[in-house]
Formats: structure tokens, sequence, C-alpha cells
């Protein structure tokens, strides 16, 4: 495994694995456990409580455990930024390699802040491989 990420911006992707067991879930644990400081834009808590919402409603958890599960995820400790702060960068990211600006203020954060962002999106990762913020994103599979 990778020696520990010390200060990274993590997506909602990552975050739900520490939570449920995944593909990439120790390497996501490893990595949130180990960091001195994790950050994320505001809105990673209402996309892993929205996770949670969708598998209580597919029924794969019951309401107890979905309760447990947001009341666990809220405790991590991440340092949150606002997206009005990230959204014109987002925007000009997305437009610029055509991913979704959602994913794009994550990155525009870790460019921000010149750290990597650890993500579980394959896709987003592929997506900017070539793009000059490539050195900002790293896919969790790559990192076990």
């Amino acid at each position: 495994m990778t020696p520990p990420l010390h200060r990274l911006v993590i997506d909602a992707s990552v975050l739900v694995k520490m939570f449920f067991k995944e593909e990439h879930s120790e390497t996501s644990t490893h990595l949130i456990e180990n960091a001195s400081e994790l950050l994320a834009p505001d809105f990673l808590w209402a996309e892993v409580v929205h996770v949670v919402w969708k598998r209580l409603r597919r029924r794969e958890i019951g309401a107890a455990d979905a309760t447990d599960l947001v009341n666990m995820m809220l405790r991590v400790p991440v340092t949150t930024c606002g997206c009005f702060e990230l959204a014109d960068a987002a925007f000009e990211l997305a437009t610029r390699t055509g991913c979704a600006v959602y994913d794009g203020l994550y990155v525009a954060l870790a460019v921000r802040e010149n750290i990597p962002l650890v993500t579980g999106d394959q896709r987003l990762a592929n997506a900017l491989a070539t793009d000059s913020h490539a050195r900002h994103v790293r896919f969790v599979g790559a990192l076990d």
C-alpha cells in the first residue's frame, strides 16, 4: 500500500468506501485514517448522505443502520470549502474536459491547495489523465 498522503482532498466516493465494503474500501479507510488533514467542497456531506438514503430506499440497509451510518460519516473530520469559492474554476474545468461540474469542484480545491484529490471515480481520473491538472487527481485503486 502507498505511504499515507498527509493533506488531501477526498470525494464522496472515497468517504463512502470507508463505511460500505466495496472495492478499494481498505485503501480508502487507510488514507482517511492516516491523513493529517482532509478537505472537500461543502457539498460532500449532501453527497454521502444521499448515498446512504439511496441504499436505504433500495433496502440494502435498514433505517437504524442508515441513521447510524449518517452519524458516523458526519463525524469524519473533513475541512470543507464553500462551493462558491470554487465555482469558476470548476466550471472552466468542466467545459474544457467534459467532467461534471460537481467533480470539477473537488479538482479545483485540490489545485488551489496544491494537494492530491483521491477519488474512487475511475472515469474522472481517466478524463483528466491528459489534462494539466492530472497530477492532482489520483484514483484510489492505483494506491492499493
